[in-house]
């Protein structure tokens, strides 16, 4: 799929978005992004199916039908088994492609991958278990998308459609250019897909999108964030972005460690202010040392006696903390690591104090998500306030540039959206 084109009609199966003609794209403004893992067995409904692997076509259905597929291992070799209910059933070797799968790329219009829609173009691809019995494998579905179809995607699982476009704009132009360079990061690689839809890089909804993305997306077509000081012509940065600061945003080296680009910091006193930002989380010192210890951050019978916050961020985020225990051992992680290891959904941000008594913990904090570039509740209070989008991504990101990815062009020197 890297060296051919492929004609799209990415929401032909979405009229209430608005209708998107077919057109032909390159290989490198194509995602690759995984949806969901599959069973075992596979049913793929659609008109005008065509079925193929490692460029050979396998079967191709004319009017609406239905394909079952169940990926299959025996006699020293692994193949795809597909059939129709009105057919006798075939199977095909399935070359191996990489050396983590097989993959069967299926096309059609209003695709349905166990009765949820899909991509028109989509790959089923089987993997060895990389974690579980040595001789098992798991089945992930892939969808293709031109890099502006998938965006509109993203909005409608990032952000709530009734907020006001320009925000909308501010998150399409974000998600774009974190999207280009993660891809870019990755594309060397050669790996069954290039984005996750999930938190992992950005959540991807195809099930829910709805026409304001599709206008937030369009109205900022191939506009994304550069780094002004980098010596290559255009350099898209992988532009953070997350809910709720809790009141000040920090840069992605502070948070992550490393060099990476300096995207600039901003200060929303307000978030901070908002009942949304307050949380808290309690837990026995039991249940905190076992989950700790499950992700390698403390030893399986580590006798908790304090746990205290020993670097903070500029903007007041736990950097490291450190445990101790009666004896005066101790260990030291960082505030992103032990959100990982206790739920990224409980302990909502590194912005928080600690409180250990003799049998629990508690975190006071504010904020939600990582805290670094784009705040999604600031963007919305701003486009509120009258703002607009490129007004909302310079408060955010006021070391970085804006451009078109495709022809290097600031967005300065073309008409207004």
């Amino acid at each position: 799929m890297n060296s051919i084109t492929i004609a799209l009609l990415v929401l032909a199966n979405q009229p209430s978005a608005g209708a998107l003609t077919p057109r032909t794209e390159t290989a490198s403004s194509i995602v690759s992004v995984r949806l969901r893992p599959l069973k075992e067995s596979i049913s793929v409904t659609g008109t005008d199916l065509t079925v193929s692997s490692n460029g050979k076509v396998l079967t191709r259905t004319r009017g609406f039908s239905r394909l079952l597929f169940r990926f299959r291992k025996g006699n020293g070799r692994e193949y795809w088994q597909y059939s129709s209910p009105s057919e006798i059933s075939t199977s095909a070797l399935v070359q191996q492609t990489t050396d983590f799968g097989r993959k069967i790329e299926i096309f059609g219009d209003g695709l349905r991958v166990d009765l949820r829609p899909a991509p028109a173009s989509v790959q089923l691809v089987a993997r060895k278990n990389q974690r579980g019995r040595k001789d098992s494998w798991n089945v992930d579905l892939v969808g293709y998308l031109n890099l502006e179809d998938y965006l509109v995607g993203v909005l409608a699982g990032e952000v709530p459609k009734d907020w006001p476009m320009e925000a909308l704009k501010a998150q399409a132009v974000a998600a774009r250019s974190f999207a280009v360079a993660r891809m870019n990061e990755r594309r060397s690689l050669q790996p069954d897909w290039l984005l996750e839809s999930d938190v992992t890089d950005q959540v991807f909804d195809f099930e829910r999108i709805h026409s304001r993305a599709v206008q937030a997306v369009r109205s900022t077509i191939n506009e994304v964030l550069t780094d002004p000081t980098s010596d290559r012509p255009m350099r898209v940065v992988a532009a953070n972005y997350h809910s709720d600061c809790g009141g000040a945003t920090d840069e992605p080296s502070t948070i992550w460690g490393g060099r990476t680009i300096k995207q600039g910091t901003a200060k929303d006193p307000n978030c901070g202010l908002q009942k949304r930002s307050s949380w808290r989380f309690v837990s026995t010192l039991e249940e905190l040392v076992a989950r700790l210890a499950k992700q390698n951050l403390l030893p399986a019978h580590f006798q908790l006696a304090s746990l205290s916050i020993v670097g903070r961020s500029p903007a007041g985020r736990a950097l490291e903390l450190e445990a101790r225990d009666g004896a005066g051992q101790s260990k030291r992680f960082s505030g992103e690591r032990m959100r990982s290891a206790l739920g990224f959904s409980e302990v909502k941000s590194a912005l928080f104090d600690v409180k250990v008594t003799d049998t629990q913990l508690e975190l006071v904090g504010r904020g939600f998500g990582h805290g670094s570039g784009l705040c999604q509740w600031g963007a919305r209070a701003r486009a509120e306030s009258g703002q607009t989008y490129r007004e909302i991504l310079h408060h955010y990101y006021p070391k970085l540039g804006a451009k078109s990815w495709l022809t290097g062009v600031s967005p300065s020197a073309n008409a207004s959206p």
